[in-house]
């Protein structure tokens, strides 16, 4: 870690709003050097030359600005509605301040909603939920490991009122027949089937999802939308909640 991306200890957090800690942890992320290095390199190239360099000025540090700003709105807007369930003495804790400046130093990394809203709801249900600090670091892991795609596809595991209003009220056709896999295809049209199963894969081998990729194919009640919610391992369960609002 550079001297420029120190954490934030416990003692540094105790008398800051959120909004002031994520001002600081925007400046403690700071990539000046690794975008100097970056322009001098496409420099070097006569086809690029300035514009990358002039892409890098006035995009990126702009672009992770905002996101952290409006990140930070958001968890501000979250807690003020729990305020009342929140242990004081947690919001100044060594572990507290670990998880924040990590989740925060994603954000500016990450710029895809859905590991934004991950990363968000942690922050917020680790106010919320008195569950082991390690247990929450683990979930906060667990969201850097996987994909935008990964958490897209697990979404579909706990949307209800979301794939109701796709697939329909399941009792109306309870009945007629289905596959697994044609239920994604309708939860998530934009992606290709081959991308979903290997997704469903990674989940399967995590832990997260139990034998899903190996009953696509097969035929079920309603479309296979009742049969996505059984498909979390106990583990999966307390994970989503965790991820999840």
């Amino acid at each position: 870690m550079n001297d420029d991306q120190q954490p934030v200890l416990a003692e540094d957090i105790s008398n800051k709003t959120l909004p002031e800690l994520a001002r600081n942890i925007s400046q403690i992320s700071r990539v000046d050097t690794a975008t100097g290095i970056v322009k001098a390199a496409f420099n070097a190239v006569p086809v690029f030359g300035g514009s990358i360099a002039s892409l890098l000025d006035d995009f990126i540090p702009a672009s992770r600005e905002k996101r952290l700003r409006e990140f930070a709105e958001r968890v501000a807007n979250d807690i003020n509605t729990i305020q009342n369930l929140i242990d004081t003495d947690y919001v100044k804790s060594d572990e507290f301040a670990y998880l924040f400046t990590r989740v925060f130093q994603n954000v500016t990394r990450d710029y895809q909603q859905s590991k934004l809203n991950a990363y968000r709801n942690i922050l917020v249900n680790s106010l919320k939920y008195n569950i082991d600090d390690s247990i929450k670091e683990s979930y906060l892991k667990r969201v850097e490991d996987l994909t935008a795609l990964h958490l897209d596809v697990l979404s579909c595991f706990h949307s209800d009122l979301r794939n109701q209003k796709i697939l329909g009220d399941p009792r109306q056709y309870y009945g007629s027949f289905g596959d697994l896999g044609s239920t994604f295809r309708k939860l998530l049209p934009h992606l290709n089937g081959g991308h979903v199963e290997s997704a469903l894969f990674d989940l399967d081998t995590a832990g997260i999802t139990s034998n899903v990729r190996n009953i696509l194919n097969t035929m079920m009640t309603g479309h296979g939308a009742l049969e996505l919610e059984g498909r979390l391992t106990p583990y999966g369960r307390e994970f989503v909640r965790f991820i999840s609002q």
